[in-house]
Protein backbone atom coordinates (compact mmCIF):
# COMPACT_ATOMS: atom_id res chain seq x y z
CA UNK A 1 0.00 0.00 0.00
CA UNK A 2 1.09 3.59 -0.60
CA UNK A 3 1.52 5.48 1.99
CA UNK A 4 -0.69 8.39 1.15
CA UNK A 5 -3.18 5.76 0.90
CA UNK A 6 -2.59 4.28 4.21
CA UNK A 7 -3.45 7.38 5.96
CA UNK A 8 -6.60 7.50 3.57
CA UNK A 9 -7.15 4.10 5.25
CA UNK A 10 -7.57 5.83 8.54
CA UNK A 11 -10.67 7.76 7.39
CA UNK A 12 -12.27 6.02 4.68
CA UNK A 13 -15.53 4.22 4.98
CA UNK A 14 -17.74 1.76 3.42
CA UNK A 15 -16.13 0.69 -0.23
CA UNK A 16 -13.77 2.54 -0.67
CA UNK A 17 -11.94 1.40 3.18
CA UNK A 18 -12.87 -1.94 1.77
CA UNK A 19 -11.01 -1.35 -1.62
CA UNK A 20 -7.90 -0.06 0.25
CA UNK A 21 -7.98 -3.01 2.72
CA UNK A 22 -8.64 -5.70 0.01
CA UNK A 23 -6.10 -4.24 -3.10
CA UNK A 24 -4.58 -1.18 -1.11
CA UNK A 25 -6.79 1.33 -3.60
CA UNK A 26 -9.62 3.14 -2.86
CA UNK A 27 -10.64 3.74 -6.80
CA UNK A 28 -11.62 0.07 -7.82
CA UNK A 29 -14.24 -1.48 -9.16
CA UNK A 30 -17.63 0.86 -9.34
CA UNK A 31 -15.50 3.29 -8.00
CA UNK A 32 -13.13 3.30 -11.03
CA UNK A 33 -15.52 3.54 -13.91
CA UNK A 34 -16.42 4.26 -16.67
CA UNK A 35 -12.42 3.40 -17.20
CA UNK A 36 -10.83 1.91 -19.52
CA UNK A 37 -6.79 1.61 -19.98
CA UNK A 38 -5.11 0.41 -23.05
CA UNK A 39 -1.39 -0.25 -22.19
CA UNK A 40 1.97 0.07 -24.34
CA UNK A 41 5.04 -1.94 -22.96
CA UNK A 42 8.25 -0.73 -23.79
CA UNK A 43 9.22 -4.23 -23.87
CA UNK A 44 9.31 -6.03 -27.09
CA UNK A 45 8.90 -9.43 -24.65
CA UNK A 46 5.66 -11.85 -25.58
CA UNK A 47 3.17 -12.00 -23.38
CA UNK A 48 0.95 -14.79 -22.40
CA UNK A 49 -2.90 -14.09 -23.94
CA UNK A 50 -4.57 -17.01 -22.52
CA UNK A 51 -5.92 -15.17 -19.77
CA UNK A 52 -7.38 -12.45 -21.28
CA UNK A 53 -11.21 -11.91 -22.05
CA UNK A 54 -12.38 -12.53 -25.88
CA UNK A 55 -12.53 -9.55 -27.68
CA UNK A 56 -15.93 -9.94 -28.58
CA UNK A 57 -16.82 -9.90 -24.61
CA UNK A 58 -16.20 -5.83 -24.53
CA UNK A 59 -18.63 -3.42 -24.09
CA UNK A 60 -19.37 -0.06 -23.82
CA UNK A 61 -20.16 3.07 -25.28
CA UNK A 62 -17.08 5.51 -25.60
CA UNK A 63 -17.12 9.32 -26.58
CA UNK A 64 -13.72 10.61 -26.64
CA UNK A 65 -10.09 8.65 -26.49
CA UNK A 66 -7.74 10.78 -24.39
CA UNK A 67 -3.75 9.78 -24.35
CA UNK A 68 -1.95 10.12 -21.20
CA UNK A 69 1.74 10.09 -20.04
CA UNK A 70 2.09 7.70 -17.22
CA UNK A 71 3.35 9.05 -13.96
CA UNK A 72 3.89 6.59 -10.49
CA UNK A 73 2.56 3.96 -9.71
CA UNK A 74 0.72 3.83 -13.09
CA UNK A 75 -1.25 7.60 -12.90
CA UNK A 76 -2.17 9.57 -15.68
CA UNK A 77 0.09 12.00 -15.02
CA UNK A 78 -0.69 14.50 -17.81
CA UNK A 79 -2.71 14.72 -20.84
CA UNK A 80 -0.98 14.31 -24.19
CA UNK A 81 -4.22 14.11 -26.40
CA UNK A 82 -7.56 14.05 -26.37
CA UNK A 83 -10.13 13.20 -29.17
CA UNK A 84 -13.65 13.56 -29.87
CA UNK A 85 -15.44 9.43 -31.27
CA UNK A 86 -17.96 10.07 -33.61
CA UNK A 87 -21.02 7.75 -32.59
Amino acid sequence: MRPKDAVRLQSASGIARKNLEAYGYARVGDLFRPHITLTRLASTRQIDTMDLPEASTFDGQFIKLALFEMGDNGTAARKIAEFNLQP
